[in-house]
C-alpha cells in the first residue's frame, strides 16, 4: 500500500480489566508496525496497574474523560480530545465504549478526521436504564452515528439492536468476534483429573464436589445476586455443590455480606481475580452467567470452548454461543427459579453435563482467535482508506 504511515488513535473511556479492554489493546498490539502509527488516548479511572502493563504502546491520560456523565469535565475533555487529534494529525480515530465513543466521534468530526470507526463492545440504552435515559441515549448515538463510517459489532446480536433503532445504517455495520489467545483454552481443554484435582484443592474444594463457576467484574450489572438466589435452591437439594465467584471489582464487599446474610458462606467461594482463566474455567463442572446486559459476552467463548455446559440469562451475544438444549440453557434475565432449575438438570446429571458440553467446541469454532480479529479490524481500515481515496 502507502509508503507512509497511517497515523491512528483508539479512544476508550477507561482501562479496566474487561474483553472491551483486552479487544483494543489485542487490535493496537497486532497492527502491523511498519503500516500503521497506532496511539492511544484512556480516560482517568483507568485501571494503574493495567496501564503499567502498556509496555511498547503509545498512550496518553485525559483524566477528565470519565465514565459517567459529569457535563463540566466532559466538555474539558472534549475539547481536550479535539486538541490532540487536530494536533496529532489522525488519519482514523477508532472509538470504544460510550462515553469515549461519544465525546471522541464528535472530537474527530470537529478536528476533521477523515475515517471515524467506533466498535459497540455491548449497548448504552439496555432495559436496566429508566426509559428518559434510554431516549436521550438512543437519540445521542443517532447523531453520532451520522458521521461514523463503520459500526464494529462484537456480535449480530449487537449489530441488530443497533440497525433495529436507526442508529446508523446497515451497510455501515460490520461484526468482528472480539478475539483473544484461543492457544491458552486449548491447552487447558486437555487438562489430566490430577491436574484438576490439584487446582480445586489449592481453592479448598475436593474433588467429589459439583463446582458451578462464573466469571466476571464484581458490579451491579453482572447479577451476581441472581446467583446466590439460585445458589441457595440448589444447595439445599445437593449441599456438596460449591459455587465460585471469580473477578474483582469495587462490589465485592456488598457481595460478600449478602452471601453471608443468605448463610451460605461455605457454599459460595470469591477467588479473586485470576490472570490464569483457562485453567481456572477447565476446572469447572457447569458455567454459569447472570450478566442483565452485555455486548458478546467472551467468557462464554470461552467456556463454551473448554467443552463446559452454560446455564445464562437471555443477554445480549448469548444465544450466538449457546443453543439452548444443545450446549446449554438460556433462561429469561432475572428468572432465578427458571435458573435453579437448569442448574439442577446438570447438577443432577454430570454426565449429561458434560455430554451437552461437548458440542459447544463445535459451536465456537476458531474465529475467536486474536489474529482473525485484528486481519478484519485491518480490512476495515483498509477499505475505508481505499472508499475514501485517501492514498
Amino acid at each position: 500500500m502507502q509508503h507512509h504511515r497511517i497515523k491512528i488513535l483508539h479512544i476508550i473511556t477507561r482501562l479496566i480489566r474487561g474483553g472491551a479492554d483486552e479487544n483494543t489493546i489485542l487490535n493496537i498490539r497486532g497492527l502491523e508496525q511498519d503500516k500503521f502509527e497506532v496511539h492511544l488516548i484512556v480516560g482517568g479511572e483507568s485501571d494503574p496497574a493495567i496501564l503499567a502493563q502498556l509496555t511498547g504502546i503509545n498512550f496518553t491520560v485525559i483524566s477528565s474523560l470519565k465514565r459517567n456523565v459529569f457535563p463540566w469535565w466532559d466538555v474539558i475533555a472534549l475539547l481536550k480530545l479535539a486538541h490532540f487529534i487536530k494536533k496529532g494529525r489522525y488519519q482514523i480515530v477508532h472509538t470504544h465504549t460510550a462515553k469515549a465513543g461519544f465525546l471522541g466521534r464528535v472530537a474527530a468530526k470537529l478536528s476533521g478526521t477523515p475515517i471515524i470507526v467506533h466498535t459497540l463492545h455491548g449497548t448504552t440504552f439496555h432495559d436496566s436504564i429508566n426509559p428518559v435515559a434510554k431516549k436521550i441515549y438512543i437519540a445521542l448515538e443517532r447523531f453520532v452515528a451520522y458521521f461514523t463510517d463503520k459500526f464494529v459489532a462484537v456480535g449480530d446480536d449487537l449489530k441488530k439492536i443497533y440497525v433495529d433503532k436507526k442508529i446508523g445504517h446497515l451497510d455501515q455495520h460490520t461484526t468482528i468476534c472480539s478475539g483473544f489467545d484461543i492457544a491458552a483454552f486449548v491447552e487447558a481443554g486437555r487438562l489430566t483429573d490430577a491436574i484438576r484435582h490439584q487446582e480445586l484443592n489449592k481453592i479448598g474444594i475436593s474433588e467429589d464436589n459439583i463446582v458451578i463457576g462464573t466469571v466476571s467484574r464484581l458490579e451491579p450489572r453482572k447479577g451476581h445476586v441472581y446467583l446466590f438466589q439460585a445458589a441457595k435452591k440448589i444447595i439445599d437439594q445437593f449441599p456438596h455443590a460449591k459455587f465460585l465467584i471469580v473477578g474483582e471489582g469495587y462490589y465485592r464487599t456488598k457481595l460478600e455480606h449478602q452471601v453471608e446474610q443468605l448463610r451460605l458462606s461455605d457454599s459460595i467461594k470469591f477467588i479473586g481475580y485470576r490472570a490464569d482463566i483457562a485453567k481456572i474455567i477447565s476446572i469447572f463442572d457447569v458455567f454459569l452467567l447472570t450478566s442483565l446486559w452485555e455486548g458478546l459476552p467472551r467468557v462464554l467463548v470461552q467456556a463454551a470452548m473448554l467443552g463446559k455446559p452454560i446455564v445464562t440469562f437471555d443477554v445480549e451475544g448469548a444465544r450466538e454461543v449457546v443453543k439452548h438444549g444443545v450446549n446449554g440453557f438460556i433462561v429469561p434475565l432475572r428468572d432465578t427459579e427458571s435458573l435453579a432449575q437448569k442448574l439442577l438438570v446438570f447438577v443432577s446429571n454430570l454426565e449429561l453435563a458434560r455430554d451437552m458440553g461437548g458440542h459447544g467446541k463445535k459451536i465456537v469454532g476458531d474465529h475467536w482467535a486474536a489474529t482473525t480479529m485484528i486481519e478484519k479490524t485491518k480490512h476495515v481500515y483498509e477499505e475505508l482508506i481505499a472508499a475514501k481515496k485517501m492514498f
